[in-house]
């Protein structure tokens, strides 16, 4: 064989592996968009009404009412025959050259048959655009507006995996030259990317002649230089197209060998921890705690020795006052990246004010009976709101502690997850040592939480497994359940901080 004939064969099998290689990526799984391809550029989740949604009281028009309350924008059509939308512009997803929208509605009325959902790549008259809306009887439908003209891309039909009444997360993906369409995860319909001008970004929702409840709507950029090299270097699964089989199939945390070997470990930034130990108040009516100092000690010896945490990123403040652990938080403010992962530890007393149903940390200069120097669950939720870490976790050993979830939705903790997806998702979440309730001084919680992690002989453990493996050790030992959840309206996303045990390869 010619030296010729040798190059030429090696090119066409160099060509072929590319082929392959960026092939494997199936777009019609939901999945294979991996979570840190993925940047927020816009979300709402309808806490408040700082991106002025209309809000039109009973009786205000004739044809439509709308409303915003805990967490959830209602919008409704007071009569069958009229359909009302409520849409805005702005977003600029048009500059990107892909992207991901994505919102959860629900079907509130008793006319099933009416679509709900939602509006994208609307012109500023409204004659172009595109709608993805559901009925309350368990089907879709998806159409095009072309210069006035409505073309249905797919006609009305059922698909097993909406939620007739529940919330449905709709999902639009713009990848290359074609939108992806997605229903609960489920791949329903791909068709060609038409291009939109700089000003076709009006999107909002619309309900036809029914009421709908929105959840939330983010849109995001999607990287897909990241997701092409990923899949080079042999990370991202290939996936047949069933409706019922995600890409990860076994239960529990999936680990991929090439992730933690390679690109995962690579991509995490540094890790920092807060450590607040309070045992010695100023104010004689406070009584004095025996075991705070002692606790945190032990907590940065472990991150520090086990965990791979940097001394010089491990803050330990012993008995400081109200000013001093504020200024802490600014100091992680300034230092902390996105790329980077932040524990904060307190161990102490705390309050909880039945009255303005709000709980508070007591540092060393509190008073009992003046609440001006306490350290509010709100202030918290400020300051967290300023760190951009990855990840944050807060650890709060106090009475009360529990009272942070007060307000927050609960945790739905996936059983089919890699580390990636967990890791690569932005995460607020704490982990308390009771309920709205007294803890004791000698903390049970602490006790077995440090248990846990000296005894963890895996490379990787999330929050939630960290604490699912000790809490009910802990509520068969004292007179407390210890609690796990989202820090409620401070950034997460739905992913988990993950602990990285440094003596196993």
């Amino acid at each position: 064989m010619t030296k010729f004939t040798i190059k030429y064969c090696l090119c066409i099998i160099f060509i072929l592996a590319s082929i392959i290689s960026t092939a494997q990526i199936d777009y019609t799984q939901y999945q294979s968009v991996l979570p840190h391809s993925l940047n927020t550029i816009f979300k709402e989740e309808f806490e408040n009404n700082n991106h002025k949604w209309e809000i039109v009281e009973h009786g205000e028009d004739l044809f439509r009412h709308s409303s915003l309350s805990d967490g959830v924008y209602e919008l409704a059509s007071n009569d069958v025959g009229e359909t009302v939308i409520e849409l805005k512009s702005g977003f600029q997803y048009t500059n990107l050259d892909n992207f991901e929208i994505e919102t959860e509605i629900k079907h509130d009325s008793d006319n099933k048959t009416h679509a709900n959902g939602l509006i994208w790549g609307m012109s500023p008259k409204g004659n172009n655009g595109y709608s993805f809306v559901f009925s309350g009887d368990g089907r879709f439908h998806i159409q095009e507006l072309n210069n006035g003209q409505e073309i249905p891309i797919v006609e009305w039909e059922y698909h097993k995996s909406i939620k007739v009444n529940g919330f449905n997360k709709l999902t639009v993906r713009k990848i290359n030259l074609s939108y992806y369409l997605f229903i609960n995860e489920h791949f329903v319909k791909r068709f060609p990317f038409k291009p939109l001008t700089k000003k076709e970004d009006v999107t909002g929702f619309v309900a036809e002649g029914t009421s709908i409840q929105i959840e939330n709507i983010t849109i995001k950029n999607i990287n897909i230089k990241i997701l092409e090299n990923y899949s080079n270097q042999g990370n991202l699964m290939a996936t047949t197209n069933s409706l019922s089989s995600p890409v990860f199939t076994s239960r529990g945390l999936v680990v991929n060998k090439k992730e933690t070997k390679g690109s995962f470990e690579e991509s995490i930034g540094h890790f920092y921890a807060l450590v607040i130990s309070v045992q010695n108040y100023i104010d004689e009516n406070i009584q004095d705690l025996k075991y705070p100092h002692r606790d945190a000690q032990s907590f940065t010896k472990i991150l520090k020795n086990k965990y791979g945490f940097d001394a010089d990123k491990v803050l330990h403040l012993n008995d400081p006052n109200r000013e001093e652990v504020l200024k802490a938080f600014n100091t992680l403010r300034n230092q902390i990246s996105e790329n980077d992962n932040l524990i904060i530890y307190f161990a102490g007393h705390g309050v909880y004010d039945e009255e303005v149903a709000e709980g508070y940390w007591l540092p060393a200069d509190a008073h009992k009976t003046d609440d001006s120097q306490w350290i509010a669950n709100s202030n918290l939720s400020t300051k967290l709101k300023g760190i951009k870490a990855q990840h944050t976790l807060l650890i709060s050993d106090a009475c009360f502690s529990g009272s942070i979830f007060k307000t927050s939705r609960s945790i739905n903790t996936e059983p089919s997850q890699s580390i990636t997806n967990y890791y690569f998702k932005k995460s607020r979440k704490g982990m308390t040592s009771g309920t709205l309730k007294t803890v004791p001084d000698e903390s049970v919680f602490s006790k077995y939480l440090f248990q846990t992690l000296i005894d963890n002989n895996n490379k990787y453990m999330t929050a939630s497994n960290l604490f699912h493996s000790f809490n009910k050790i802990v509520a068969n030992n004292s007179n407390n359940a210890p609690q796990f959840g989202v820090l409620y309206g401070v950034g997460d996303e739905g992913g988990e901080f993950v602990f990285i045990n440094k003596h196993k390869d």
